[in-house]
Order: C-alpha cells, then sequence, then structure tokens
C-alpha cells in the first residue's frame, strides 16, 4: 500500500490509546521511508528511517514509497528505540522488559511501566540513586509472564528476559526477581553488561533454562548470585569464577553437569557456596583449600566421587557443611 493514512483511521478504537497517543498514525502503520518489524510503531520501537538504495527503488511501486514496511535493505533495527533518537535510554528499556515478560499481568501498580512519560524513578520496583539513576529493580511482587488466568496473554506468548536489558543503566546494582514462577526463557549472554551489578536474585524461576552464560565473568563487582531452583542445564563456565568479590553463591537444585573447576579457589572472598543437588560428579578440587573465608559449604546431593582433598582442613571460617562428607562420601565427621 502507498501514499497516506486518513487522520480518522488513525482514532479507531482498535488502537491501543497510549500507542495511538505517543506515535499517531504511525502506530497503525509506518510511513513511507520507515520500517519496524511489525510494520507500525509499537512497544518494541518506533517507526525508524530507512536510506533509500537503488534496488529498492528498482521496485514498483518503489520501496521507499511503502507504507508498513518490516524490513529495510541497508540498516537494521534498533529494537527499544520508541523516540527514534538512535539510542535506547534506560527507561525505553525498562519499558521493553515490561513488553517482553506480559507487563499488562504484572499488576495494577505496575502500569505506569508502560507510559514514558512517567520518570523511571517513579514507577514501581525502581530505586534510584541521589543522582536519577535506576540502582535497583525489584520485581518480587510482579506477575511475570502472567499467572496463566488472563484472557488477553499467556505464558506461551512470555518473551524471556530481552537481549536489552544491557541499556538499563550502568548504575544498576540489583536485580531481584525471585520466586517468579511463570517467568522462562534464558538468561542472556547480555547480562554481562551490567558490570556495577552487585545482587543478581533469580531464585525459584523454574521455568529459566539454558547455560549459564561465559558472560557472567564479566560481573566483576557481583557479591550475591542466586539462581537456585532453576532449569538451568550443562557445566559450569570458568570465566564464572572471574568474579572475585563474590560472597555468596546458590546454584541449587538446576540440573547442570560436569563437575566444579580448579577456578573455583579463585573466590577467596566467598563466605557461603550452595550448590546441592545440582547434579554434579568428578572429584572435589584442591583449589577448594584456597576458600579461606568459606563459613558455608553445601554441596551435597550430586555425585561426586575421589577423595576428599586434605586442603579441606585449612577451611578454619567454617561453619556448616550441611551433608556434606556424610551423603557425598558416606563418612561422619
Amino acid at each position: 500500500m502507498t501514499g497516506t493514512i486518513p487522520k480518522v483511521l488513525c482514532k479507531d478504537p482498535i488502537l491501543d490509546g497510549l500507542m495511538a497517543e505517543e506515535f499517531g498514525c504511525d502506530a497503525l502503520m509506518c510511513p513511507p521511508g520507515t520500517f519496524q518489524p511489525s510494520g507500525a510503531a509499537s512497544f518494541v520501537g518506533a517507526c525508524q528511517p530507512c536510506p533509500k538504495t537503488e534496488i529498492a527503488e528498482e521496485f514498483s511501486p518503489k520501496l521507499s514509497t511503502i507504507l508498513g514496511r518490516s524490513s529495510c535493505e541497508s540498516v537494521r533495527y534498533l529494537v527499544g528505540d520508541q523516540d527514534d533518537d538512535g539510542e535506547v535510554s534506560p527507561r525505553e528499556a525498562l519499558r521493553f522488559l515490561y513488553h517482553e515478560l506480559n507487563g499488562e499481568e504484572w499488576g495494577d501498580k505496575y502500569y505506569s511501566w508502560r507510559d514514558l512519560r512517567v520518570d523511571a524513578c517513579d514507577i514501581t520496583g525502581i530505586t534510584c540513586n541521589s543522582c536519577g539513576e535506576i540502582n535497583k529493580i525489584d520485581l518480587s511482587e510482579a506477575n511475570l509472564c502472567s499467572d496463566g488466568t488472563s484472557k488477553s496473554t499467556s505464558v506461551d506468548q512470555c518473551g524471556g528476559l530481552p537481549a536489552e536489558i544491557k541499556y538499563l543503566s550502568e548504575t544498576l546494582e540489583t536485580f531481584s526477581a525471585p520466586r517468579r514462577r511463570f517467568l522462562r526463557g534464558t538468561l542472556p549472554s547480555e547480562i554481562g553488561e551490567l558490570t556495577e551489578l552487585v545482587t543478581l536474585e533469580l531464585p525459584g524461576c523454574s521455568l529459566l533454562s539454558g547455560t549459564l552464560p561465559s558472560e557472567l565473568g564479566r560481573l566483576t563487582n557481583l557479591k550475591q548470585l542466586d539462581l537456585s531452583e532453576g532449569d538451568f542445564n550443562g557445566t559450569l563456565p570458568s570465566e564464572m569464577f572471574e568474579m572475585t568479590m563474590l560472597e555468596r553463591i546458590n546454584l541449587s537444585l538446576n540440573p547442570l553437569e560436569g563437575s566444579l573447576p580448579s577456578e573455583l579457589g579463585k573466590l577467596k572472598r566467598l563466605k557461603e557456596l550452595r550448590i546441592s543437588r545440582a547434579w554434579l560428579n568428578g572429584t572435589l578440587p584442591s583449589s577448594i583449600g584456597n576458600l579461606q573465608s568459606i563459613e558455608n559449604l553445601e554441596i551435597y546431593g550430586n555425585a561426586f566421587t575421589g577423595s576428599i582433598p586434605s586442603q579441606i582442613e585449612r577451611l578454619k571460617a567454617l561453619k556448616r557443611m550441611g551433608e556434606f562428607l556424610v551423603i557425598e562420601f558416606g563418612m561422619k565427621l
């Protein structure tokens, strides 16, 4: 289709009220010379410019004159850019996160997430620092991906944690969404872009799956990592043990595989290691003796073999080992 869209159509009640207010007729179809993956402006982003190319101008009608284009031959679409300024702001990233996780089912108090006119510091679940920058995201009460009772969206429509979380903020220190049992998808590699994270808590999200990305190793300020009771599989990436500021790790109750790597010994600040019932095997690395700050060691319910490293006697701060020796090696303290 070519030409212009009659203004009366842009007021049709079939359009989302907020989308029509923000984007006008673009919410119905992208105008000539622009494109968007769905052909119209939406929570995914605005209609973005598509430069003319010789090949595109050879078509009849010329592609530069077509309404509602969903692709462009010369540029890649910037997902999340909702004001067409060529960047994705932290506020835009929040709205995209809301959209991808079926935000309209989170609950009424989260409804302001969808309105870009509401400052990030004024929406539920967000805490900002004194400079007005996003410092903490707490979604512990949001019905992420819905609770299965909605008539308009379903868990199957949930896109999971999007790659665009990398735009959230360079000042983000806490991301917490515990016990969100309908949250699905994977932990995207872009999580490694949030280099100021101190706390990452996603326990009890049993539909989160896939392997743990090696990019976790870039979170060198992380102190608390809790991904327990998920469906993460594969081996533990060695890069993960580059997070030398870690004080607490909980990966229990995940169907992992492989063994504890020798790089474990790098985590000299670690006070708590909980990785029980995680399907691990192999021998315990002697480097476990380097965990001089460890107070709680829970690694029972795995399939470890071999002898207990003598270096374990160096763990002078140890207060609790759970059922470690009793279950794993058939021995008593």
